[in-house]
């Protein structure tokens, strides 16, 4: 029998950083990060970026002229985005926020406008 085990549990205090954890935490985030979305990269050549990721376990969700979705071997969702670009780098993450309000509420802090992205997955093949 599988159990599964929340890695998070307990990691962190509801009320912000706990004395000597995170010294670079912020003691009032505007936000909660529920997870790691995905990441992105950029590549200029992703016939070689696909290879590459297969060597090392990644399974190809998605292969278009300008874009690769990658997941690790077990089925899920994709967990790294690379797009054609002109070199090699890394773009960032993307996380997925507790809720809708908390990117309200970042967007509205930051001046910026939201809009809705349609989570990469297994099934956009």
């Amino acid at each position: 029998m599988e159990t599964h085990v929340d890695g998070h549990k307990d990691l962190h205090s509801e009320q912000g950083a706990l004395r000597g954890e995170h010294p670079g935490r912020s003691r009032n985030p505007l936000i909660k990060v529920r997870d790691l979305a995905w990441l992105e990269f950029e590549k200029p050549d992703l016939v070689r970026a696909e290879a590459f990721a297969r060597a090392f376990g990644f399974t190809t969700v998605l292969h278009t002229g300008d874009e690769l979705h990658l997941r690790g071997t077990d089925a899920g969702s994709t967990c790294v985005i690379v797009r054609r670009g002109r070199g090699s780098r890394f773009v960032g993450p993307a996380f997925a926020a507790q809720d809708k309000a908390d990117v309200e509420r970042l967007a509205s802090a930051t001046g910026k406008t939201t809009r809705t992205l349609q989570r990469p997955s297994a099934a956009s093949r």
